[in-house]
């Protein structure tokens, strides 16, 4: 198939998928759905006689249906991006580059071996430089980053549209740009990993996850004090009685040594949140500033006992264990996947072998269809954790009508779906549906 004739297929694809998934939102997001979903009227009198059933303005269903195929469709266009970097040779010139740089810059690798290179590149008996993994890395991140831009454009002219966002492109691009930056700590990550698969080719993916697994624990620690201030502004909560409150609660808790902080978050959204984040001394409470401005201090105060409830039942730890267990069976699976995958597709992809730099994309393709593949493991555990979290903020507070309200508000004023569609739910649910979260506040407090 010639390289014009695959990029039309691929634009065909992605047309009937765009269209297909428009269908199936419109189908999906109808009158029909629930008494909560059936637009009933906005009036004063009418959030008064009920005030725990969302009641969702219309422009609600028109987001929700925006979102869903924006994220389906985002999908979709990595993976297009991800498969044409490969099939049109892009990846090898990248990997060409990255290796000839790597030699200019090394010195280590003399002409007699580069002969022997360029005769017989069926099988890479060497693992790739530092250098090498670098620029190839670089190249492709960047050429990723430009491909995904008009994702992003889109789901940022969408929160626009709807009121959330006053976020500026050109924050927008510092911020992927220096995503791109944090991301290329993977660097020496993958550049063990061909190191490893060259020369311990049956047990490179244990001794990989080996070492990966304190870099796992160190994340979680290192991420709430080194990663997160680069993208946004952190200031202590001022005195007063609200941050009395939420250090009291910390304190029946048992979180000690806890630390109250603003997050402007209001730079890029209007959604509120809040959230406990961190191990040991890393540990702090953290709450929007639009949370602030939109929620009254019982329903902060509701959401904060939500989430000392993720720290005191170490959900943190908890998921940094599943991460430890789940990168085991990635691995292991991608032990197996990957040679057979390199020998079906090395000659339509263009690359020799799994060591070779060109291969890499076809390792990040496979690692982001595994990873849909097993959403809906990831997502249940989220859920579970996320109700556990809910009942323990409960009985910590004793907040349950605010909390029910809080639920609420979520639907009403951040729009979102109080019960989605059964499917997209199983599979990307990370949290029980605010009807179900309404319903417990409720059940819990014998209303």
């Amino acid at each position: 198939m010639r390289p014009n004739q695959f990029v039309l297929r691929f634009w065909r694809i992605l047309v009937y998928s765009v269209s297909l998934l428009v269908c199936l939102n419109l189908a999906k997001i109808g009158p029909q759905r629930c008494a909560a979903q059936t637009r009933p009227s906005t009036s004063v009198q009418a959030v008064r006689a009920d005030p725990y059933t969302p009641h969702l303005p219309a422009r609600a269903y028109a987001y929700h249906r925006a979102n869903r195929i924006l994220y389906f469709v985002g999908l979709g266009w990595r993976i297009i991006g991800i498969v044409l970097f490969l099939r049109l040779g892009a990846s090898t010139r990248a990997g060409r580059i990255a290796r000839s740089l790597d030699r200019k810059l090394t010195r280590k690798r003399s002409r007699a071996d580069a002969a022997i290179r360029d005769e017989d590149t069926s099988v890479t008996a060497r693992a790739p430089g530092l250098v090498e993994v670098s620029v190839f890395y670089l190249i492709y991140a960047v050429l990723m980053l430009v491909w995904m831009l008009p994702v992003s454009l889109c789901s940022l002219n969408i929160e626009r549209t709807f009121g959330f966002s006053n976020e500026s492109i050109g924050l927008l691009l510092k911020d992927e740009i220096m995503s791109l930056g944090v991301n290329c700590v993977i660097i020496p990550i993958i550049w063990l990993a061909y190191w490893l698969y060259t020369h311990r080719p049956k047990s490179w993916w244990l001794i990989l996850w080996a070492t990966l697994t304190p870099l796992i624990l160190f994340n979680s620690i290192i991420y709430p004090v080194v990663v997160s201030p680069l993208y946004n502004r952190y200031t202590p909560l001022a005195p007063g009685s609200l941050r009395d409150r939420i250090l009291a609660l910390a304190t029946k808790a048992g979180i000690e040594h806890s630390r109250v902080f603003v997050e402007n978050t209001s730079l890029r959204t209007s959604h509120v949140n809040a959230y406990v984040t961190g191990i040991g001394p890393s540990t702090r409470i953290v709450i929007n500033d639009t949370a602030l401005r939109q929620l009254p201090d019982d329903q902060i105060l509701a959401m904060v006992g939500h989430e000392m409830g993720h720290y005191v039942e170490h959900h943190v730890l908890i998921g940094t264990a599943v991460s430890v267990v789940g990168s085991l069976g990635l691995l292991a699976l991608l032990s197996v996947l990957l040679p057979r995958l390199a020998l079906r597709f090395s000659r339509s992809f263009r690359f020799d072998s799994l060591n070779d730099m060109a291969a890499l994309p076809l390792v990040f393709l496979t690692l982001t269809l595994l990873n849909l593949a097993f959403q809906p493991i990831s997502s249940a555990i989220s859920r579970t954790m996320e109700h556990r979290a809910d009942a323990y903020g409960l009985r910590l507070t004793g907040l349950h009508d605010a909390t029910a309200r809080l639920m609420v508000g979520f639907a009403e004023r951040d729009l979102s779906d109080p019960d989605p569609p059964w499917l997209f739910h199983l599979w990307f649910g990370t949290h029980p549906t605010l009807l179900e979260r309404i319903e417990f506040a409720r059940g819990s407090s014998g209303q």
